[in-house]
């Protein structure tokens, strides 16, 4: 059986070789603001859409309560069967529903007091779609939390934060294996707000986030960074960094590429810049 794209990635390559549960603990701030701004009560019902991991629906669970209800929404079974195990001995009623956006089909008209995404929007090419189903599902005066990533073209002589000018050519020509979608870097903070307003959410907050990083200090992983940096996927169905350099580079290349990346991943010699949305909506 072909594994499924979306669990091989959550899963598997977007940590690589590094441990899930290390890795996990960098979302934790991600997972909370989401959760701050979702305002939950007790006894509400949480739709978490894209649920993927459960990193925010499995955390909104011990908010709900006893009374409430957690719904986790995913078109990939493979996660779905994950939640439902983790969710387990947990107080409120929990459900796994198999549909995604941009139409929720399998999501009833005003069922949710709360909807919840997790980088999900940035993968659907029908945002105003699946905001206007955002706020079909959501009961009257229901709330939306979601944080977004903003997906960036990196500059020339840089690959993935670490300078690579003395190999510029060879750097590009790897990046196009790896490079988010148009529609990915078309997303905007602007188009999200007019997708919302349009959808008919009448109040919405958007905060944006920047953080850039300067390190100089090999990177925190079990194991040695650079094979944990050749088996990661920067994005959902894309290759990882080492299958990425083997298509696109001759031996010859890879050779001259890696003998130059390698002794700045292992030091930890990197810039990063990222940015991100985080947006909450009232129906």
């Amino acid at each position: 059986m072909t594994p499924d794209p979306w669990a091989e990635w959550l899963f598997t390559n977007r940590h690589g070789i590094e441990s899930i549960d290390h890795m996990h603990d960098a979302l934790i701030p991600i997972r909370d603001r989401v959760v701050d701004g979702a305002a939950i009560t007790p006894g509400d019902t949480l739709l978490d859409v894209g649920t993927g991991d459960g990193l925010i629906g499995l955390e909104a669970a011990h908010y709900v309560g006893p009374h409430g209800r957690v719904i986790f929404s995913d078109i990939c079974l493979d996660c779905l069967d994950y939640c439902a195990d983790m969710a387990a001995g947990l107080p409120p009623a929990v459900e796994t529903v198999h549909t995604g956006l941009p139409d929720l089909a399998a999501i009833d008209d005003e069922s949710a007091d709360v909807v919840t995404l997790r980088s999900v929007l940035v993968y659907v090419a029908d945002r105003a779609g699946a905001l206007r189903n955002i706020y079909r599902v959501l009961k009257p005066g229901g709330r939306l939390s979601l944080y977004e990533p903003l997906p960036q073209a990196e500059p020339p002589g840089r690959f993935e934060g670490y300078n690579a000018a003395p190999v510029a050519a060879l750097a590009e020509r790897v990046k196009q294996q790896l490079a988010p979608t148009p529609a990915m870097l078309a997303f905007s903070a602007e188009r999200l707000i007019e997708a919302a307003r349009a959808a008919g959410f009448r109040t919405v907050n958007l905060q944006q986030a920047i953080r850039i990083d300067e390190q100089h200090a090999a990177p925190d992983v079990r194991g040695d960074p650079w094979e944990v940096f050749l088996s990661v996927a920067p994005h959902p169905l894309t290759p990882t960094i080492g299958e990425a350099i083997g298509a696109a580079l001759t031996p010859v290349e890879a050779e001259a590429f890696t003998t130059h990346l390698r002794p700045l991943v292992r030091t930890g010699q990197r810039l990063i810049r990222q940015q991100s949305l985080y947006l909450q909506a009232n129906r």
